[in-house]
């Protein structure tokens, strides 16, 4: 899609997904025949600059920036050349616990400086599927103590995740999850999947205790 001079903030996932797109460019290359494929990604340029970056002492809480619909990148710096400039002003800790208040917030980038396999802040990133289930045979559920996505028997009855016109849950009274689509259509709603943190524990409460079916396809 074009870029050129587009605000990266007015980009929605909902723009990106009806435009047929499942990857977004940025880069800060600016004045060069980059500027048309890529959205610029700018943090203090002067004015008008494109606030899309922040740090770990920028957040409060969800309400206080654009959080959620919009592409938002938090960030930290702990490089060793950042404190030898500027010995005088740490940055702040981007940790599991704000990691996991951030994921519930709805960012969905992040840049994390010494990243090891078993760092704290991975798992802090994850909220869909369970652990060890992301293959197998079977139907998507979510399941109801934790919210997390595991696969069961496609032959159970179950009730079905449903989207409201409004972006709302509901689900339908139980049924096999081949019928799930239409029996969301009897409510005027859309069989689904959350797409967010803040998505899936909304479903979680709408499905009050229940199991229910996922729109992901069946694994064969």
């Amino acid at each position: 899609m074009p870029t050129a001079g587009t605000d990266f903030r007015a980009l929605t996932r909902d723009a990106v997904l009806a435009a047929g797109q499942q990857v977004v460019l940025v880069g800060s290359q600016f004045g060069t025949e980059w500027d048309a494929r890529f959205f610029d990604w700018r943090r203090n340029y002067g004015a008008g600059a494109y606030e899309v970056e922040y740090g770990p002492e920028d957040f409060s809480s969800c309400a206080s920036q654009p959080f959620g619909s919009r592409f938002v990148r938090f960030f930290e710096d702990s490089t060793f050349l950042s404190s030898a400039i500027a010995p005088q002003d740490p940055p702040g800790e981007l940790d599991a616990a704000l990691t996991r208040r951030l994921v519930a917030c709805g960012i969905n980038l992040f840049g994390f400086d010494q990243l090891l396999p078993d760092d704290a802040r991975l798992a802090a990133l994850a909220w869909s599927w369970a652990p060890g289930e992301t293959a197998g045979k079977g139907c998507a559920t979510q399941r109801p103590d934790d919210g997390r996505w595991e696969r069961t028997s496609c032959a159970r009855k179950r009730p079905a995740a449903c989207r409201t016109a409004s972006g709302g849950w509901t689900t339908t009274a139980g049924t096999q999850e081949r019928k799930a689509e239409t029996k969301c259509a009897d409510l005027g709603a859309t069989y689904a999947t959350p797409r967010s943190f803040a998505e899936n524990a909304a479903l979680r409460r709408a499905a009050g205790g229940e199991r229910v079916w996922l729109s992901i396809d069946p694994s064969s």
